[in-house]
């Protein structure tokens, strides 16, 4: 979809809390409700406030993947941005509910 998965969703799937099946790639879990940090609705934005070591929008695609992935789990995915000037809420907002988030909530910016 959007890339390889995030090392935390490898690690959910290596603790047995979301476990794929490889023929037919459907999951059961036993996480009802997450929440992720999608911080802004691109890359560009992303790589600028989250400083991830995989630059090129790479880190953003992986974090996308993982709420698509959960999502399609059956997992109550909320995700969360951070009032900051430079971050369009509303397309962030759109972009969350568009990979399959149930809610989005906005947090307060201390700079």
């Amino acid at each position: 979809m959007f890339g390889s998965e995030t090392a935390v969703a490898g690690a959910l799937a290596a603790s047995s809390l979301v476990v794929t099946d490889d023929t037919d790639r459907r999951r059961e879990t036993r996480i009802s409700n997450v929440s992720v940090a999608l911080m802004c609705d691109n890359p560009k934005t992303y790589d600028t406030i989250m400083l991830p070591k995989k630059k090129g929008g790479k880190a953003f695609g992986d974090v996308c993947n993982f709420i698509c992935e959960l999502a399609e789990a059956g997992v109550h995915v909320e995700c969360t941005a951070v009032e900051r000037p430079e971050v369009d809420t509303v397309g962030t907002k759109r972009l969350a509910l568009a990979l399959g988030a149930k809610s989005f909530r906005l947090r307060s910016y201390f700079p």
